[in-house]
């Protein structure tokens, strides 16, 4: 019926963060006053063109066709002319190609859950990254890799196995980790190995934590449906993950002891990657998420920035000139 007293602290402390991060960022290019921001929205000043003008958060209301015309004018091009253009993906390709020549730095996206296996278009598969990894880093044109994370987390045995990879890589050549809208629990743990770890303000990441979870419908099956079931088996577990029945306690506490010995490695790795004690990362872990922003003043990520300082730093770590 609500949030645990816990869960309420983490939301709005990750909130206000972004809230933050939202009214710094229009104060340097719109209306210089956070309070004044703050007060707009607070009492929904500007809830129509006019009103947004009034306030100074648009610059101007017009049609499409007087915005044509505008930049025909600013451009130069005659009023009875095209304007030549071009949509945001072609765009983004001209300029994603910073460095050329022989010595080349690689840019590897991890999008998606993690999970054991093959990649494909949802979730980041240990297998095909791993694979992707080793032969980036077996590469000698390839002088630094920057690990480009989107995602949630997923499979901790998979997401082990791409951290070794990522270890390996930053034994042999430079690895930044660049944070997309995500890179918590799993993609934290993917990060962690890398050299040095960019993150935007508003990503969400953190989530140093481990769970398993078992679903019972004993009391749906039974109380609601009047399905019963029965069982013949050749051990004690050997229906374990059965959802016609909850865990037994043994069987609660071997799942809660398999979880509390992961969670110790995922700390104890943390904190040998991130160069803090194992108390240190405990004291921000516990699944809990972090902001960018704040991430950084835990000591969890180094830089505040995009896809574009991570390659930076690449390429200075790689000793490349631009």
């Amino acid at each position: 019926t609500e949030m645990s007293d816990e869960s309420r602290a983490q939301t709005k402390l990750l909130l206000n963060s972004f809230y933050a991060t939202y009214l710094e960022d229009i104060a340097r290019t719109r209306v210089p006053d956070e309070s004044k921001l703050a007060n707009i929205a607070d009492s929904m000043l500007a809830t129509t063109a006019k009103k947004a003008l009034k306030y100074e958060l648009i610059t101007d209301t017009k049609y499409f066709d007087q915005v044509i015309e505008e930049l025909k004018f600013r451009t130069d091009v005659d009023s009875a002319g095209k304007i030549k253009s071009v949509s945001l993906n072609p765009y983004l390709t001209s300029t994603s190609s910073l460095y050329d020549g022989s010595e080349r730095i690689a840019v590897v996206f991890a999008d998606g859950e993690i999970v054991n296996g093959k990649t494909n278009m949802e979730n980041i598969g240990s297998e095909s990254l791993s694979k992707q990894l080793r032969k980036l880093r077996q590469d000698d044109r390839i002088k630094a890799v920057v690990l480009r994370i989107n995602s949630p987390g997923g499979s901790s045995l998979a997401s082990d196995v791409i951290w070794r990879e990522v270890m390996m890589t930053s034994e042999v050549k430079p690895i930044i980790a660049s944070m997309s809208d995500l890179a918590a629990s799993g993609g934290y743990y993917i990060a962690m190995a890398c050299d040095s770890i960019v993150a935007q303000p508003m990503t969400v990441t953190g989530s140093i934590g481990v769970y398993s979870m078992h679903f019972s419908a004993k009391e749906l099956l039974e109380n609601k449906l009047g399905i019963t079931t029965d069982v013949v088996k050749t051990g004690l577990l050997s229906d374990i993950f059965t959802v016609a029945r909850p865990f037994t306690e043994y069987e609660k506490n071997m799942f809660q002891k398999s979880a509390e010995q992961t969670y110790d490695t995922f700390l104890n790795k943390a904190a040998h990657g991130r160069n803090l004690t194992y108390e240190q990362v405990d004291a921000v872990g516990g699944g809990r998420v972090w902001s960018g922003t704040q991430a950084k003043t835990h000591g969890l990520v180094d830089v505040i920035g995009g896809l574009d300082e991570a390659i930076e730093i690449a390429a200075k770590a790689a000793e490349l000139e631009q």
